[in-house]
C-alpha cells in the first residue's frame, strides 16, 4: 500500500511540474510583420535599425492611429488599445512601455494617438470639443521630426538633425 501511495504521489508531482513548465511554443518569440496603421509611414532603416518612419510635413494636420490600430516591425508592436492606452509590446507579447504607466487617466478616455506636424505625439479624447490631451511626449516644436517604430523594441522621436528627443527606452 505504501508503495502505491509513493508511486501515486510521484506521478502527481510529475504531472503538476509538467503543467507548470512553459511549453517551448509558449516561450518562443514571434517577430511581428512589418505593418503600420499610421498614414505616411515608410518602412526603412533608422540609425541602422529596421523601422517604420513616420514624418509629417509642417503645416499639415499630421497623422493618427485610432483604437485598435497598431504599427509593428521585428520585436516591436505599438498598439493604440481599445481601452485608450498606447502600449509597446515585445515579441513575447509582454508590455515594455505604456502611456498609462505615467498617466493613468488615459484608460477609458483617450480615443486616438496623433503624430502632429510640430513633432509631438499626443493621446487625445475625440468625444469632447475642444479635444482633451491625456498624454503627450512633450516634444513640441520639432518641425521635421520623425517618429520611428523600430524593430529593436524601441519607439523613438528623432529631431530633423537625427538627435533622439524622446524614447520609450524599450529596446532589447
Amino acid at each position: 500500500m505504501r508503495r502505491l501511495l509513493r508511486v501515486t504521489a510521484a506521478l502527481a508531482l510529475l504531472a503538476t511540474s509538467a503543467l507548470m513548465r512553459p511549453s517551448a511554443a509558449a516561450a518562443a518569440p514571434r517577430p511581428y510583420p512589418a505593418e503600420c496603421g499610421f498614414g505616411m509611414a515608410v518602412h526603412a532603416a533608422t540609425h541602422g535599425v529596421d523601422a517604420w518612419q513616420v514624418r509629417v510635413e509642417p503645416g499639415t494636420d499630421g497623422t493618427y492611429m485610432g483604437q485598435g490600430d497598431d504599427c509593428s516591425v521585428g520585436k516591436t508592436l505599438l498598439r493604440m488599445q481599445f481601452d485608450g492606452n498606447l502600449v509597446v509590446y515585445d515579441e513575447y507579447g509582454s508590455a515594455r512601455w505604456a502611456a498609462s504607466w505615467t498617466r493613468p487617466n488615459v484608460i477609458n478616455n483617450a480615443t486616438e494617438v496623433d503624430w502632429q506636424s510640430d513633432g509631438n505625439l499626443v493621446l487625445y479624447e475625440q468625444t469632447t470639443f475642444p479635444r482633451i490631451a491625456h498624454w503627450a511626449s512633450d516634444t513640441c516644436c520639432e518641425n521635421g521630426a520623425t517618429l520611428a517604430v523600430q524593430a529593436d523594441g524601441n519607439v523613438v522621436i528623432y529631431a530633423a538633425n537625427g538627435t533622439a528627443k524622446w524614447s520609450t527606452t524599450s529596446a532589447h
